[in-house]
């Protein structure tokens, strides 16, 4: 059985493990908490347009509503995440209305306490995630509360203007995103989406880069390009029926712009990704998709291995780690 998972959709639950391996996304935010692991490869994380390089055994903590993207080095990233509901995080500090938490470890050269125990932590998810059993669901939510109260103790530092947004804030956000996600192959613009969210089309293109840190022509040339190289991995669909599935009006300025984007024309990359930078097939089941990015899937009994190789790894005591994940109700 493949393990798929669609990005940090949370189904109301207060914390969800689960492990990808992560090959792109475009610039996206959530109201919801994400924390990450990098298990294997390396992955350029953009989050507030700052970019950060996470090599295995780095850590990071992207906060609620921070604008962030994924970008792997190589064939993909293999990436541990714990997904936290907003509404946890708000029920246990008070203080992060002013405040937020800055975390990022760049690779596995720190082995201070407070990051180990939060590497240990990690990856009790990512078997809680392997198991993949409802019953498990109060350990996610335990694992959550201890990682938040050391990242709380450890890392909290005052929040940036930017990102301090309200609730009706975010829920413009999460309109303005809907609507993109739905209509990014069509002929929109800022006109177009002003409209959506009843704003002036000038009020809109300010706010607009006040929050995503680009413009809605940037940012929506990202995502199309994004999509269109998920697609240049399938060798039978037309590059031209690629162009006009992602909204680029022709194949000619689909070029122009990719090329200016990635550096290399469409045929080029697919011929490169499907040739020399394919994912080993031996090694995943396939690759898939969600409307922000692409990814790849891989069977339980991988999953087992991949965790099994990142305890030795990260030098995670084995009997400390079966005391967590065994105490749970069978």
């Amino acid at each position: 059985m493949s393990i798929y998972y669609d990005h940090l959709k949370m189904n109301h639950q207060y914390s969800d493990a689960y492990t990808i391996g992560l090959i792109e996304t475009s610039a996206h935010m959530h109201y919801d908490v994400e924390i990450g692991c990098v298990l294997k490869g390396a992955v350029i994380i953009s989050i507030d347009d700052r970019p950060y390089r996470i090599s295995e055994g780095g850590l990071f903590f992207i906060n609620p509503a921070s604008v962030h993207a994924y970008k792997a080095e190589g064939k993909y990233a293999l990436i541990s995440f714990l997904g936290i509901n907003r509404s946890l995080v708000d029920s246990l500090f008070s203080d992060l209305q002013n405040k937020s938490i800055e975390f990022v470890i760049s690779d596995d050269k720190d082995n201070s306490t407070v990051v180990n125990h939060i590497r240990t932590l990690l990856m009790a998810g990512y078997q809680n995630f392997i198991k993949n059993n409802d019953t498990h669901t109060v350990f996610n939510h335990s694992i959550a509360i201890f990682i938040l109260s050391l990242l709380h103790e450890h890392f909290l530092v005052d929040k940036l203007e930017k990102n301090n947004m309200s609730m009706d804030n975010y829920a413009r956000n999460q309109q303005i995103e809907a609507y993109i996600l739905k209509n990014y192959n069509k002929d929109i613009n800022i006109q177009m989406l002003a409209e959506h969210i009843h704003l002036s089309p000038y009020y809109t293109s300010h706010y607009f880069k006040k929050i995503y840190q680009v413009t809605f022509n940037q940012y929506l040339t990202s995502l199309r390009v994004v999509n269109a190289k998920y697609l240049l991995h399938k060798p039978d669909l037309p590059i031209t029926e690629i162009a006009l599935s992602c909204g680029f009006n022709n194949s000619s300025n689909f070029s122009r712009i990719f090329k200016m984007e990635e550096g290399m024309s469409p045929s080029d990359y697919r011929k490169k990704h499907l040739l020399s930078n394919a994912p080993d097939k031996l090694n995943h089941t396939g690759l898939y998709s969600t409307q922000s990015g692409f990814y790849i899937s891989f069977t339980s009994n991988q999953h087992q291995t991949f965790l099994n190789e990142a305890l030795t790894k990260f030098k995670i005591n084995p009997n400390i780690f079966h005391f967590l994940t065994d105490s749970l109700p069978k």
